[in-house]
């Protein structure tokens, strides 16, 4: 039998059995190949309704089904809540029926996915009340990134909530036309490193990236650190990642990072061989390791004659028989 008629075959099996064992929705599991063949339904379904009043409707009109037909109430306002997600400002009917369902507990459970493995035993078929909370999360993104641009037209800056505003920022910034992003760069934005990042990411100057490693330290700022050479001449670069290195938390980061200008300049080089014996010296040795040009094997088996013990000899060691083949040793 072809795979695809495999498949059809199993899914026609597991919703016919569904449907003649009511007693297995009652106990709420539900066979995935069953899921999958109601969730398609309900999708299809959810394209033929044609702007948010019918969707809302719909959502509204399953909802009074999800006690006497888990199954597909559940599978039709997932795929609902999916669809109403493009509404620019939904109605403030549209908003209630999908907080109502913020606290749902689903009732139909199946089996995990390969990636779910972990958790053991069946789990919710549909993530109804994560995905309510979602389409919430991205009306309000949505709205306030709509105060963002009218900001932008003569409007005062907005004040966001808290929870938003770094996010909406940042979807702006993504989103942004380079003419919008001048705009924006004009009235400046928050110093907040998800803003700041996307900025980085559209338009990198050493500028945005100071102002990065002057906030506390998140993933955005290794994220950031780890592109600067990539993004800036070396020239730029250089003074960048020596700066950030003279952050504890970035210490470590900021020499790795430097990796790609050890061929081209001196001055890193003395840097990541100086610093050898000091706290963060792993750090410089990798650095040094990556670079593995002549002038760095030399640097370094230099320390070898020079330093009898101690954590500068380990690290340009380490360094040493990291290169490949490690040659550099005899």
């Amino acid at each position: 039998m072809q795979p695809g008629r495999a498949r059809g075959t199993t899914i026609a099996i597991a919703v016919t059995l569904y449907s003649l064992c009511p007693a297995i929705a009652l106990a709420g599991y539900v066979p995935r190949p069953a899921v999958a063949a109601a969730a398609d339904a309900a999708a299809a379904q959810a394209k033929t309704l044609p702007d948010e009043a019918s969707l809302a409707a719909a959502l509204l009109r399953t909802q009074a089904e999800l006690t006497s037909r888990p199954l597909p109430a559940e599978a039709a306002v997932h795929a609902a809540l999916l669809r109403l997600r493009a509404s620019v400002r939904p109605l403030a009917a549209t908003r209630t029926a999908v907080s109502a369902l913020t606290e749902y507990s689903s009732q139909v459970m199946t089996d995990p996915l390969e990636v779910e493995q972990a958790r053991g035993g069946p789990v919710p078929a549909f993530a109804i009340a994560a995905t309510a909370r979602g389409t919430l999360q991205l009306w309000d993104l949505a709205a306030a990134e709509a105060l963002i641009a009218r900001s932008l037209r003569g409007e005062a800056v907005p004040v966001l909530p808290p929870a938003l505003q770094a996010r909406a920022w940042a979807r702006y910034i993504e989103r942004a036309t380079p003419t919008e992003l001048d705009a924006l760069q004009a009235r400046g934005i928050p110093d907040e490193p998800a803003p700041l990042l996307a900025l980085w990411q559209r338009r990198a100057t050493a500028d945005t990236a100071l102002r990065m490693f002057a906030l506390p330290i998140t993933a955005d700022s290794y994220a950031l650190l780890a592109d600067v050479t990539a993004r800036l001449p070396a020239d730029i670069a250089r003074p960048l990642l020596m700066h950030a290195a003279q952050q504890p938390a970035l210490t470590s980061a900021a020499r790795i990072a430097m990796a790609p200008l050890v061929t081209v300049d001196a001055d890193v080089r003395r840097h990541l061989i100086d610093t050898l014996g000091d706290d963060h010296g792993a750090s410089s040795a990798q650095a040094l390791a990556i670079a593995a040009d002549a002038e760095t094997v030399a640097a370094l088996s230099h320390v070898l004659h020079l330093t009898a013990e101690g954590p500068r000899l380990l690290h340009a060691l380490l360094a040493l028989r990291t290169l490949p083949g490690s040659e550099a040793l005899t």
